[in-house]
């Protein structure tokens, strides 16, 4: 394996590219790429309406495409995370949605085609190197246990991390696993924002108010985690977290003609307007479904669970569009997605967030420097 750097250039494979959230963050981290892969047939239009060529986008099961596959810089792989969620059963790979054994069986044809790249980078969701507790040795845990080691033996150099989108500039809290294979030790990228510089920004010097022209809701006080950081005393030279107010600046303005509950109809609609003023929880598939918070609720039995959730408590919206969680996505605005309504959905609510894909893609432009 060699890293290219021809001209600076830098060239990827892409499996399970779904709506293009890492596509994106590459290609504005300067990766050309060579050819994007994912079984489904409506991510096809949604990469095309992107820019991506034609040409280079394949429908079809990755092992079919590693034979064939152009050698490249760096393979970036997101298999679905639905088998290793805390939100679903953990099935592994009992789970009928699993690919980690069509993965491991890809990446053997790539060595063996001698077109592995010298970088890979593996997403997942968190959780999926935590071993259940009753694991009889074929839990989410022991299937990463099985790629790390697989890695290990295709790359002098492997680690691990999980990394808080919102610290990259994402207006949510979507924790995401990465496996990095490469052929000397990779350095993740550093943060960009922080939560300090958020509190900093709302209660000690007031921008954040001022810029949105509005002041503290009288419901939205300072919360624990603000004061921690700010009692903790040293200035962040980080940018602030980015927000659901400043990613989504018209949504409590733009109730008109949206699916809305008043408290005098439910007690917790619109309950939390601080809400609007953190990131938001993570954005999810299911979002399609809207809140998890029904209409008959007088308190609440459990902490958000997707940003339908926090957007509803915070707004009384049951349901936000595609396009809004594309943003808080970091998609850009009027980015489209082609497909039937509940594939725009999957294509958005599985996506790596745009900005994040971006840090990592340029610190793996670092590798081939």
């Amino acid at each position: 394996m060699s890293l290219s750097g021809r001209n600076g250039s830098a060239r990827s494979v892409e499996w399970f590219v779904g709506g293009g959230g890492s596509s994106r963050g590459l290609h504005l981290a300067g990766f050309e790429a060579l050819e994007l892969v994912d079984k489904e047939p409506s991510v096809a239009a949604t990469l095309g309406a992107a820019g991506f060529p034609a040409s280079r986008i394949r429908i079809e099961d990755i092992a079919r495409a590693a034979e064939t596959s152009p050698s490249a810089d760096l393979l970036w792989a997101s298999p679905p995370c639905q088998p290793a969620s805390r939100a679903g059963k953990r099935g592994g790979r009992g789970d009928s949605r699993s690919a980690f054994d069509a993965f491991l069986e890809a990446l053997e044809i790539l060595r063996r085609r001698g077109v592995l790249p010298p970088l890979l980078l593996v997403e997942n969701v968190v959780g999926q190197n935590e071993h259940d507790a009753d694991c009889k040795g074929s839990c989410p845990g022991c299937d990463w246990e099985s790629l790390e080691r697989v890695v290990a033996e295709f790359y002098p150099s492997t680690s691990t991390r999980a990394l808080r989108s919102a610290d990259y500039g994402v207006p949510q809290h979507r924790n995401r696993l990465f496996l990095c294979g490469s052929p000397r030790p990779f350095a993740w990228p550093t943060p960009s924002h922080s939560l300090e510089s958020l509190a900093s920004a709302k209660w000690v010097t007031g921008d954040y108010w001022t810029r949105h022209r509005n002041a503290p809701s009288s419901e939205g006080s300072m919360n624990q985690a603000e004061q921690r950081a700010l009692t903790d005393g040293a200035k962040s030279p980080l940018l602030p977290w980015v927000t659901v107010r400043d990613a989504l600046p018209d949504l409590v303005r733009s109730r008109s003609g949206r699916v809305v509950h008043e408290r005098s109809e439910s007690p917790l609609a619109g309950s939390e307007p601080w809400r609007l003023d953190l990131p938001s929880t993570v954005v999810a598939a299911t979002d399609e479904k809207g809140t998890n918070y029904t209409k008959g609720m007088t308190t609440k039995r459990r902490t958000p669970m997707r940003a339908s959730d926090t957007i509803y408590l915070a707004t009384g919206i049951r349901r936000p569009t595609v396009d809004e969680l594309a943003i808080l996505q970091t998609f850009p605005s009027g980015a489209k997605f082609s497909g039937s309504v509940h594939q725009q959905y999957i294509q958005v609510g599985n996506a790596v967030p745009v900005v994040l894909a971006k840090a990592l893609g340029l610190a793996l432009r670092e590798m081939i420097r």
